[in-house]
């Protein structure tokens, strides 16, 4: 796999996490990161520690969402051993008495 699929399956993947509600696999899956929101948390237990906080969770386990990503740009630089990227996010919503939403 490249670096850049290598990227975007796991910006995808992260989506699928969240709207899963799976925060420990989460927090597993960037482990090795600094995951900037509206604090900036590193490591598996405070990434986990960090959604468990902030994202409402129903009580099927999930936080009824769906995020549809789009519009990747991916730079690699290889010899360096660095990349940036950028998505956009769609996040739909499903609430007990309404239905899905973006």
């Amino acid at each position: 796999m490249s670096s850049r699929e290598a990227i975007k399956t796991l910006i995808l993947r992260y989506a699928e996490l969240v709207d899963a509600g799976d925060f420990e696999a989460l927090g597993a899956l960037l482990a090795n990161a600094a995951f900037t929101g509206t604090t900036s948390v590193t490591g598996a237990a405070a990434i986990t520690q960090n959604f468990n906080n902030t994202v409402i969770r129903y009580p099927d386990g999930t936080p009824r969402t769906r995020h549809i990503v789009t519009n990747f740009l991916i730079e690699v630089d290889e010899p360096s051993g660095t990349a940036t990227s950028r998505s956009t996010f769609t996040a739909y919503q499903a609430l007990p008495d309404f239905p899905s939403n973006p």
